[in-house]
């Protein structure tokens, strides 16, 4: 039998109603044979592309889509974020809570203060009303002149001035006249000794016990060792 490709169908055999249907059967298996193998060769052709189309849509749709790395990268950026802002929640809690209690010792410092206040207050009142000002003739009337004390201090009451006869003006007289007259610009041991013999001439005056002589303008100053001597020597009229 000739291959249907080459030409035309063969006219069917009209032998016998058998044959003919056989022949039939035999020529449609053969028309259909290739048929399907062309059908079969289109529908792999269209599966590779409709695969290669696939491979090409899934590739673009991966540079388009986000993987799962990303979504791990964004999501400890996340928890990153969120342990910061943790932390600050934490660190303003710290902060207030320091504030509630700066602000509880302020009060109570100005509660403390109040109370000072109504303290001096309360003081304050209980003082008694202010005087009326006095005038200063009130103040004298009220305050009688203190008494002056005559009394002389211990180094006045150990000594004793007296006044000489001025027989000389010029010292130098003094070296030529007598050293038995008792007068002014004598020597300081001449006029000692004078003093001292008139206080052991007379009674009174003998125990009478002298420090030290000295010149004035007028005469001499004799210190005595103790008040009662000089007291002595000052009530001795001779």
């Amino acid at each position: 039998m000739a291959d249907p490709h080459a030409g035309g169908p063969e006219p069917p055999r009209t032998t016998t109603p058998g044959t003919t249907t056989t022949d039939a059967l035999d020529n449609l298996n053969s028309t259909t044979a290739p048929r399907t193998r062309r059908q079969t060769r289109s529908s792999d052709g269209h599966t590779t592309a409709a695969r290669s189309n696939a491979e090409t849509a899934s590739s673009g749709d991966t540079n388009g889509r986000v993987t799962t790395r990303e979504i791990w990268r964004l999501i400890d950026g996340l928890k990153e974020t969120i342990a910061y802002q943790t932390e600050l929640i934490q660190s303003t809690k710290n902060e207030l809570l320091e504030v509630k209690h700066e602000q509880s010792v302020i009060h109570t410092q100005n509660e403390n203060l109040h109370e000072e206040v109504r303290a001096l207050r309360a003081q304050i009142d209980a003082l008694p009303s202010t005087p009326v000002a006095k005038s200063w003739a009130t103040v004298a009337a009220s305050h009688p002149p203190l008494q002056q004390n005559h009394q002389r201090p211990d180094k006045d009451q150990s000594c004793i001035r007296i006044s000489t006869q001025r027989s000389y003006a010029d010292p130098r007289d003094n070296d030529n006249s007598e050293q038995n007259i008792f007068g002014r610009y004598l020597p300081t041991e001449t006029a000692n000794t004078h003093i001292r013999t008139a206080l052991l001439s007379t009674p009174s005056t003998q125990d009478a016990q002298v420090a030290g002589v000295g010149t004035t303008k007028t005469g001499y100053v004799i210190r005595f060792k103790d008040p009662e001597s000089a007291e002595a020597a000052r009530n001795n009229s001779e």
